[in-house]
């Protein structure tokens, strides 16, 4: 049995991040699949006390949550070539930035996913001026993520960083 626990849902894009980290570090690992009415448990609000996904366990006496924690928690604790989260001071700030940009700004391409998806999977119509305004503004973001790429092989520099994870 793994000493590395991940509790969450396929289908969530913090879950597959958190996933595909453990994979690039050919971690082993057991997966829970925890569905919305488990997340609502008290049992499982003891873990996330926001009732979401991912957690993380790694042992008995070590929980986290939140996707990006557990992400840099990961390369911190396991990525011995220090190659997915450079330790060099600028290389990690060049990281970081592209981290916190898909964490401020990259939220247009959730709302427009939540009312172009999850809405009507729960009988909604989408709202057409949300819809608008999400595409207006997730156009800019990703017209500056592809000028940096047309300099910069990844988003993190020269080689695959976290940084890739997020965007």
């Amino acid at each position: 049995m793994a000493s590395i626990k991940v509790y969450g849902l396929h289908v969530s894009l913090r879950t597959r991040s958190v996933l595909a980290t453990l994979e690039e570090l050919a971690l082993p690992f057991e997966f829970i699949s925890t569905d919305f009415t488990k997340m609502k448990t008290q049992e499982f609000l003891v873990k996330q006390p926001w009732g979401k996904v991912p957690v993380l366990e790694d042992g008995s006496n070590f929980q986290l949550y939140e996707s990006r924690a557990i992400i840099r928690y990961l390369v911190n604790a396991y990525d011995r070539t220090g190659a997915l989260y450079p330790s060099e001071p600028k290389a990690r700030a060049v990281v970081d930035q592209w981290i916190s940009i898909e964490q401020s700004y990259y939220c247009a391409a959730e709302e427009l996913i939540s009312e172009l998806i999850f809405g009507p999977l729960f009988g909604n119509t989408a709202n057409d001026e949300k819809v608008k305004a999400a595409e207006v503004r997730l156009a800019k973001v990703l017209e500056v993520m592809d000028a940096h790429l047309d300099k910069s092989k990844f988003m993190g520099g020269d080689h695959f960083t976290i940084a890739g994870k997020y965007n």
